[in-house]
């Protein structure tokens, strides 16, 4: 019996590891700015469901379909600095693209996992002259991006004023594919960010003005300084592919569906075995779990 105890209790375990994988996953969103979905050299907003709501100092118009290059298949999407308008509605910085995929999905009790690959073209930098993020906002307010600079790192934030250091860095080169991924754990209420799979060491809890688990959008953003001496952004651009949002279920969430699951097994064996047992605990309680 002890023996089968285990079994059963390693069987289990082997069920919740399975199911928080990420073979098991609601994908929200994908794309990797392929055609005939993207046309080369067509403008990304108003296709597959990004947004057209960008003001004009956002520069909506920047973000381009693009054959140049690509981290997988043969189109991505590039910004380049030469597109991007100055604005003083953006101070600190110069210029800003900012282009939104709204969500609108429930995430309750579930981890979104966000990933893009990210390609910064251009002269290595001393500061953060320019760079190219992927953010998420959820319950109304912005709960994680990851940058990847002109100097050469990547770095993390939560909900961050403009050109706030970072919470966290790591190198990064530039003029090759990089993969940003973050974590976003609506049951514990932080996130989780990676650089080429590999996590960062901290953790980014919550925006105290998130409230609730529904996930808005998540967006790519280009920023940019003001030139100096050393740089000017048209000399700089970023690309971005393979953009995905996926859910999985938070693993105490599992835990809990299947060890719920286990107890019906547990009655329906023992139903099976001692069928008059079954007929006394029918009558007896009144709670069941139908």
């Amino acid at each position: 019996m002890l023996v089968r105890s285990f079994a059963c209790a390693h069987y289990f375990m082997a069920i919740v590891a399975m199911l928080a994988s990420s073979g098991y996953a609601d994908i929200v969103y994908e794309t990797g700015f392929e055609s005939p979905t993207f046309a080369a050299g067509s403008q990304l907003l108003g296709q597959d469901g990004w947004s057209t709501a960008i003001p004009p100092f956002l520069n909506p118009a920047a973000a381009l379909i693009t054959n140049a290059r690509a981290a997988s298949g043969t189109q991505s999407l590039e910004i380049s600095g030469a597109n991007l308008a100055t604005a003083a509605d953006v101070a600190p910085y110069a210029a800003v693209g900012s282009y939104r995929r709204p969500l609108n999905y429930d995430a309750s009790g579930k981890i979104v996992r966000f990933r893009t690959d990210v390609f910064l073209q251009g002269a290595l930098t001393n500061d953060r002259f320019f760079g190219g993020s992927m953010s998420i906002r959820a319950g109304g307010a912005t709960v994680a991006e990851i940058e990847l600079f002109s100097n050469g790192t990547v770095g993390i934030f939560g909900n961050a004023p403009p050109n706030s250091v970072p919470l966290e860095v790591k190198s990064a080169a530039l003029g090759s594919w990089q993969t940003l991924g973050v974590d976003v754990d609506f049951v514990n209420r932080s996130s989780t960010f990676f650089l080429n799979g590999e996590a960062f060491n901290t953790t980014v809890a919550f925006s105290s003005t998130s409230s609730g688990n529904i996930l808005d959008r998540g967006a790519l953003v280009v920023y940019a300084l003001p030139d100096d001496a050393n740089a000017a952004r048209a000399n700089f651009a970023v690309g971005f592919d393979n953009f995905s949002v996926s859910a999985v279920p938070e693993p105490s969430t599992i835990l809990t569906v299947v060890l719920g699951l286990g107890a019906i097994g547990i009655v329906k064996l023992r139903s099976r075995k001692h069928p008059h047992e079954e007929t006394k605990q029918n009558v007896a309680s009144p709670i069941g779990f139908e």
